[in-house]
């Protein structure tokens, strides 16, 4: 063996898993912001590297206060 502990489909593996990250991080950024634009394009960039784009989810419903009788 030469040492490399990675072949060359595993090193990209990998670097594709690190570039996902960053993008998702990038992405958050974007929809803080509101850059619906580039946030778009950062979505597409990650499908293609073979991640998933986390939906925002539903909010919560307010919590009622509840009153007990004394």
């Amino acid at each position: 063996m030469s040492g490399n502990r990675h072949t060359e489909p595993q090193r990209k593996n990998i670097m594709s898993k690190d570039i996902i990250e960053a993008l998702k991080q990038e992405l958050k950024h974007y929809e803080i912001y509101g850059k619906a634009k580039r946030a778009e394009e950062v979505k597409k960039a990650i499908k293609e590297l073979g991640g998933k784009v986390e939906t925002a989810s539903k909010k919560p419903k307010t919590e009622k206060k509840v009153e007990t009788k004394k």
